[in-house]
């Protein structure tokens, strides 16, 4: 029974231990359909690799202004890049942030669909006012997302479906993308009903890992029972946010959480944050036999473990004639958020 006043953690070091992997399991399977968001702890890399790019996320957002508008969003198809203090809103309330937003590097070549836009390229700052910001901040991508196969990997096993059901909702080569985060401290003044770090919301995404990268209790989640409870960074720890897409393909037996970001303190300096989004393959058609297949498979084998389901499948995999693909409504979802690229790339694009 999870404590619903206590985000709960998931141990992979019991994957190390004789006759604990058995435990893992059924405790994420609680997790995962009981609360949504977890920690995940014990690591599989050296974790002082959060605090390297926590320094060069630091390092960064201390540039002059004018710099990192250099990496503006607008500069690229690729919708990633740099977002000003205060250009984003969520529940009709300005966010109180900045963020740099980068990929993994995709070294095909970009054509076709205009999703495949999505691919890259991605904005660095310069070799020469950070030499170590690329190739940290790629190492950490790499790492967290190894975490994310793992944990989806445990997570078909602890509902009972073909691991490689699920695999075939996901890219040959997965693009993921890292979003990092100042959240600056308001002014002693501010009004603190004034001021939002982040809106409640949910994920789009199959999952978001969140590395907290400052002492700042400023993440909350929203429990089965209604109640914002604090989620406070755990070092060592990265947080597992179940998205709205792996509620999708699991009709609705995981929970997609919802979470928000308060201000920090006022005096308390800025929370830095990463959040590494893993989503579905922007090539899955969502009108194919094959997803259909696989989809129909899942349903069947979840209903079989877990009894009654959400049969309306919605999010990016529900059919729509002009979504044909994950990507195609994933490219919607940005040219929405972000019209001004939408301005200089894809004149032409029915944003509504």
């Amino acid at each position: 029974m999870l404590d619903p006043a206590t985000v709960p953690t998931i141990d992979l070091s019991l994957l190390q231990e004789a006759g604990s992997r058995q435990v893992l399991v059924d405790d994420l399977r609680r997790a995962i359909r009981d609360f949504g968001v977890f920690y995940v702890s014990n690591l599989p890399f050296d974790v002082r690799l959060l605090d390297e790019v926590k320094q060069q996320c630091q390092a960064f957002f201390d540039l002059p202004y004018e710099e990192k508008m250099k990496l503006d969003l607008a500069n690229v198809p690729s919708f990633l890049g740099y977002a000003a203090l205060g250009t984003e809103i969520t529940c009709n309330k300005t966010d109180w942030r900045e963020h740099l937003t980068v990929a993994s590097e995709f070294n095909g070549k970009i054509e076709g669909p205009l999703y495949r836009n999505l691919l890259g390229p991605t904005q660095w700052p310069s070799a020469e006012s950070l030499p170590d910001f690329a190739p940290l901040v790629q190492r950490l991508l790499k790492e967290v997302t190894g975490v994310a196969t793992t944990v989806r990997e445990l997570a078909a096993e602890a509902m009972g479906i073909d691991n490689r059901l699920l695999d075939q909702l996901f890219d040959a080569k997965q693009q993921y993308r890292g979003r990092m985060i100042k959240y600056p401290s308001p002014p002693a003044d501010a009004d603190p009903a004034a001021v939002q770090a982040l809106g409640a919301h949910q994920d789009t995404a199959f999952a978001t890992l969140i590395c907290q990268l400052t002492d700042h209790i400023a993440l909350q989640v929203q429990n089965a029972q209604g109640t914002w409870i604090d989620c406070p960074p755990v070092p060592g720890t990265v947080v597992y946010v179940v998205g709205k897409g792996a509620e999708a393909v699991t009709y609705g037996v995981c929970k997609a959480a919802w979470h928000r970001v308060i201000p920090p303190v006022p005096g308390s300096g800025p929370r830095y944050s990463i959040a590494i989004g893993t989503g579905l393959g922007l090539d899955t058609s969502t009108t194919a036999p094959e997803t259909k297949d696989a989809l129909q498979t899942l349903k069947e084998e979840l209903r079989a473990q877990h009894g009654k389901l959400n049969d309306k499948l919605h999010g990016y995999l529900r059919e729509d004639e002009r979504f044909p693909t994950v990507g195609s409504r994933v490219f919607h979802n940005y040219a929405r958020s972000y019209p001004e690229v939408v301005k200089r790339w894809f004149p032409g694009y029915n944003i509504d």
